[in-house]
């Protein structure tokens, strides 16, 4: 499974720091049970199975648990590629080799695939639940820190769309950045359209209808309105789309957007909602390894 690019981004990146230290937090100087109880030359398989329906997502964490505990002798198939929509029971994956390093890796590679599976069988949801597909599901950089690419990666595959991968990526101005620099939006997004050597994206978040009409007048990329009712949200897509005259202004959702609310929330005309909730309360996915007799 070759990586996959966000924006020049490998979403593997840290992939090799996160697997050595969770290996040794789980490791430690060695799994005394299972060299106690199993023998060294014993060979065999498990199968990871799903416990409920779920997206599959991880499997590349997974494989490069079973290389660090016992490089090319444990063989890590995939029968459910990331992205696949599967049922309860179905197989994820099959594991052969020593029975022992099978053991040994089984928490940690159950652990990335069951946080990875969990944000983006929630993705794939919210998505469904969206109804209008024009509207982009955004993340957010609410992300388990020094996971972000793998994250990010997973709302990806659950369908998804990366919003900026970190500070450096865009202008994103938030409300504290607003209240700090004195309370102009006008002021603050035509300072950053005036500093943006690289071009960058330039976004304001708004929470009034003043500061709506400052941002409009001031002509950025996108806006995004903060946790506005459903009649508020109207409004601004109506005002927008009003005086912005040849230029497309993105109009971004967030906050309290959920399973009950992201239909209605979609239907206002927005272009893109923004949920935080995808990575940083995503329920782990429901997936098991099961050891069957050698090979």
């Amino acid at each position: 499974m070759s990586p996959q690019k966000f924006s020049g981004f490998d979403p593997y990146k840290n992939l090799p720091q996160l697997i050595s230290l969770a290996a040794e937090e789980d490791i430690g100087s060695g799994d005394v049970t299972s060299n106690c109880l199993i023998p060294e030359k014993q060979r065999g398989e498990a199968v990871v199975i799903a416990r409920e329906p779920l997206v599959v997502c991880g499997n590349k964490a997974a494989e490069a648990m079973c290389r660090k505990v016992d490089g090319d002798k444990l063989h890590y198939s995939v029968e459910s590629e990331d992205g696949a929509e599967i049922e309860e029971n179905q197989t994820i994956a099959v594991i052969r080799g020593p029975v022992r390093k099978i053991l040994t890796a089984e928490r940690v590679l159950l652990n990335f695939l069951q946080h990875l599976s969990g944000i983006a069988t929630k993705t794939r949801q919210l998505r469904r639940l969206a109804g209008n597909n024009s509207v982009k599901i955004l993340d957010t950089r609410k992300t388990t820190p020094a996971w972000r690419g793998l994250e990010k990666y997973a709302v990806f595959i659950g369908g998804g769309v990366n919003h900026r991968l970190g500070l450096f990526d865009a202008f994103l101005i938030k409300n504290n950045h607003i209240d700090a620099f004195g309370g102009d939006v006008r002021a603050a997004v035509d300072r950053c359209k005036e500093n943006n050597p690289n071009n960058l994206k330039v976004q304001v978040e708004v929470r009034t209808q003043a500061e709506l009409e400052q941002a409009v007048a001031a002509g950025p990329d996108s806006i995004l309105l903060d946790n506005m009712s459903l009649d508020a949200l109207r409004g601004s897509v109506l005002y927008v789309r009003g005086e912005q005259g040849g230029k497309k202004i993105e109009l971004e959702a967030s906050g309290g957007i959920n399973e009950k609310t992201i239909a209605a929330v979609c239907a206002t005309g927005i272009d893109a909602v923004s949920i935080g909730a995808l990575t940083h309360s995503a329920a782990a996915a429901d997936i098991s390894l099961r050891y069957r007799d050698g090979i």
